[in-house]
């Protein structure tokens, strides 16, 4: 009568284990993801930073310059 009540709590633990690994690498898979956004938008920001600064001091040599 023991066997039969451990048998199944055997076989529930290891479904519930299984998924756990496949939780995790999905939440770095995530994380990971959110990452490179995070990096990509600090990226294209600081392009588009050089690119007005650029333009501005451009616009200031023509403007002052002469």
């Amino acid at each position: 009568m023991s066997n039969i009540i451990y048998l199944p709590q055997r076989q529930m633990a290891t479904p519930k284990q299984e998924p756990w690994p496949k939780r995790v690498h999905r939440q770095r898979k995530r994380a990971d993801r959110l990452d490179r956004l995070i990096e990509g938008a600090i990226y294209v920001a600081g392009v588009m930073l050089a690119a007005l600064s650029w333009w501005a001091l451009t616009v200031a040599a023509f403007v002052f310059g002469g």
